[in-house]
Parts: C-alpha cells; sequence; structure tokens
C-alpha cells in the first residue's frame, strides 16, 4: 500500500550500527525519527516506518529462535505486529532485507518458518485467539479421522492415546502423513520392546524425504533416557548428516519421540538407504554400550566442510543464557562457528549441568551456527536461578563454541510430499 515508506525503511533500519549506542536499533530509530521530521513524514506513513526500523529482526528472531508451534508465542508477535497492515509490510521487509543480505539468507527453510509464523499471527489480528483456538481444536478433530481411515486397524488402539498424551503444540503444523509415520513408529518401537523385553535398547526410526525443499524428516521412538537425545546427535554426526532443527517430545507413558529435519552437507534430502540403515546401527551401538565415549564416532574427515571460512570477516561467537524472555524455561542463544558434532556436544553441556532440553530451535547460515535451546533443572523443573550455575554453565559453553582448528572442523547445520521409510 506504501511503497515509499517500505523504501524509506529499507535505508535507514541499519543506520544506526555507525552511532555510539548500545543497540544499532536504538541508533537506527533515532536517526529515522530524524529523517521524518525533516521530510515532514508524520500520522500513518511515520507510524510504518517507525515500526518496520524497530521491528526488521522480529520476524527472523520470532520464527528462528522461538517456539512458534506455542499458541502463547503466536499471541505475542501478534501483539507487537498491532495489526494486518503493519504485519505485512514487516514480511515483505524481511523478504527484501534478507535477499539483499545475501542469497543464502532466505532459505525455503527460513521461509517456511516466517510463513508458518505468518499465517498463525493473521488468525489472531483478524479473528481473535478465541478463532484461533477453536479451528485447531477443529483441525485435531478432522485430522484424527483421516488418519483413523489411513492407518491400519492395527494402529486403532494407539492413535487416541498419540492425540491425548502428545502437546497441542505439537499437531498445530503437522499433517497427516507426518502424525502418521510418527504413530506408526510408536507402535512399532512398542512392538519391538513388548516383543524384546530385555534388550538394553529398542527404537523405531523412521525417514520421510522431502527431496524438493532438500531435507529429510527423521523420526525417533524409543523409552526416554539418559543422553538419549545427545546420542541421537552422535549417530547423525558420525554419517555427516546436518540437524536443520529438532522437536524433542516426552510423553507422560515415558515414550520419547524425538523428531529431526535433517540434510547432506550439500543441503539435499537424506534418500540413501545405506546412509540410513548406518545411522540405525551406530545409534543402537551407541545405547548398547555401558561407557558413552562419544569420540571414538566422532573422529573429524578431511576436507568435511566444503568451503573455508579462513578470508572471511571474524565471527563473534557467543554463548547467551536468558531468564527473562520465557516464563518456564531459561534460554540458551548460541551463536557459533559451526562444525561437525557441535549440537552433540552443546547438548552434552547442557546435559552434564543438570539440565533437560524440553525445545530447541536449530539454524544455520553461511557456516554459523544459530541455536537456541529452553531448558529446565532436571530435578525441580524449573529455571535455572542460581548464580554460581548459571557461570558455571556459561563457562562451559564458551569453551565448547570456541573456534577450533582448520583441520578440526566439521558441520551440523540450516532447508523444508514425500516417501516414508522404516527402519
Amino acid at each position: 500500500e506504501d511503497p515509499y515508506a517500505l523504501y524509506l525503511a529499507v535505508l535507514l533500519h541499519d543506520s544506526g550500527r555507525a552511532e555510539n549506542v548500545r543497540e544499532h536499533i536504538d541508533g537506527s530509530q533515532i536517526l529515522a525519527n530524524k529523517v521524518c521530521k525533516r521530510l515532514q513524514i508524520s500520522h500513518g506513513r511515520r507510524q510504518l516506518i517507525m515500526f518496520l526500523v524497530d521491528h526488521h529482526l522480529t520476524f527472523w528472531r520470532f520464527a528462528t529462535k522461538r517456539n512458534i508451534d506455542d499458541p502463547d508465542v503466536v499471541a505475542e508477535f501478534a501483539g507487537l505486529m498491532k495489526n494486518r497492515r503493519f504485519m505485512d509490510a514487516l514480511l515483505l521487509f524481511t523478504y527484501a532485507d534478507s535477499n539483499g543480505t545475501s542469497e543464502e539468507s532466505w532459505g525455503s527453510w527460513k521461509e517456511s518458518l516466517i510463513v508458518q509464523l505468518h499465517r498463525s499471527a493473521r488468525i489472531v489480528l483478524e479473528r481473535g485467539y478465541g478463532t484461533y483456538d477453536s479451528e485447531f481444536r477443529g483441525k485435531l478433530e478432522n485430522l484424527n479421522k483421516k488418519i483413523s481411515k489411513d492407518l491400519h486397524e492395527r494402529y486403532a488402539s494407539i492413535i487416541d492415546q498419540h492425540f491425548e498424551r502428545m502437546p497441542k503444540r505439537y499437531f498445530r503444523y503437522r499433517d497427516a502423513l507426518s502424525v502418521g509415520t510418527h504413530i506408526r513408529a510408536i507402535w512399532q518401537y512398542l512392538d519391538r520392546r513388548k516383543r524384546r523385553p530385555n534388550t538394553p535398547f529398542e527404537a523405531a526410526v523412521q525417514w520421510i524425504e522431502y527431496p524438493e525443499q532438500g531435507y529429510t524428516e527423521l523420526t525417533v521412538a524409543t523409552e526416554d533416557r539418559n543422553l538419549l537425545l545427545e546420542k541421537i546427535c552422535c549417530a547423525l554426526a558420525a554419517h555427516e548428516i546436518n540437524i536443520l532443527s529438532a522437536d524433542i517430545y516426552t510423553r507422560p507413558d515415558g515414550v520419547a519421540l524425538d523428531v529431526f529435519r535433517v540434510s547432506t552437507s550439500d543441503l539435499e534430502a537424506i534418500e540413501n538407504s545405506y546412509r540410513q540403515v548406518s545411522v540405525v546401527v551406530t545409534l543402537y551401538e551407541l545405547n548398547h554400550e555401558e561407557a558413552y565415549d562419544p569420540d571414538s564416532y566422532l573422529r573429524v574427515k578431511e576436507n568435511f566442510l566444503r568451503d573455508s571460512n579462513d578470508d572471511a570477516i571474524p565471527f563473534p561467537v557467543r554463548a547467551y543464557i536468558d531468564n527473562e524472555s520465557d516464563p518456564r524455561f531459561t534460554v540458551i542463544e548460541i551463536q557459533a562457528i559451526d562444525r561437525i558434532a557441535l549440537l552433540h556436544n552443546l547438548l552434552h553441556t547442557i546435559n552434564r549441568h543438570g539440565l533437560d532440553t524440553i525445545h530447541a530451535r536449530i539454524a544455520t547460515e553461511k557456516g554459523a551456527a544459530l541455536d537456541t535451546f529452553y531448558v529446565q533443572t532436571t530435578d525441580q523443573k524449573s529455571k535455572l536461578s542460581e548464580p554460581t550455575q548459571i557461570q558455571a554453565l556459561q563457562k562451559a559453553l564458551q569453551e565448547v563454541i570456541l573456534p577450533v582448528r582448520e583441520d578440526e572442523r566439521g558441520h551440523h547445520d540450516g532447508k523444508p510430499p514425500g516417501k516414508t521409510k522404516d527402519s
């Protein structure tokens, strides 16, 4: 509706980087306000320009760092947007800003997250949160009916259990193919455990390939246990598989359902059956061994990263522990140079400090790992609040993310119907 406001916001949104202020957004706001006064821009146009400058990172931050499957997060984002016009303008701005920065800054995976967030927030803004919630309940009923119709009758006994025991956020953006695959995986795991009750480890592993989107969805259904998530990450890293995102769920009955979106180092779907089976074999080996020794599986392979970053601008690494953003979880934000097993090592460090990872948002851009973990203490199921423990965790995470020598580098990284494979 107002391209002039968009053009001016694009010119001004990063102008504050030259100002001596703590946050460049603050400096950009000051300069944008001065420009609007000088050009005699007022009323609605001025409000839109100031909004775009103020929130030029909001879409990206919410989509890649927050749990956008959580209705409360969607409602918070919608509140910041104020109205549909502002949100649509910010969507266009975010698209232009990302593509103007570099071709790699706007991939299909980031696009899918931003579009999902926009679609959800649009319903809240146009029809209210009540409609958003009621439409979701209707979707749940239809999803249950479709899955019950599509799946074999042997799965009937656990379909309703799955809908009762999984958190509601799990279903919000999943289709019948995805949920049906997870139900089959849980059934297979329960069946294997029933037939082999005394084995050290049993799991059902399934792969859904999305070659056009450049990723494969990996589902692992098993019994929740200590170090499970780290061992899954170790098995993937051992076979040079990138983790684009991870959704971790534990049902009240102790069944763990971990869902990963993974790709090759060239950001392609994992379609090689031998490679898929090799991951499963490694996962079983890791869980059969009494002592967990990831080093024997994570030996770095020569030239694992296709591109060298030796001539690149130095990349700032940081680990930030935040107790303010979320009412229930301590949020850990990681910015680091990507390498093989980085995600595994981060999770292992978090676990060693008495924390459970409840949700994770994993993303990688141009060799940079941008990961966010939502954690709680294992014993109290609460935020990490003790200052000495926070300092110890901060120090340990910093040691993990420090840049390593070129000969130690690998990859971990961040693209979203396809075929299903069971293991």
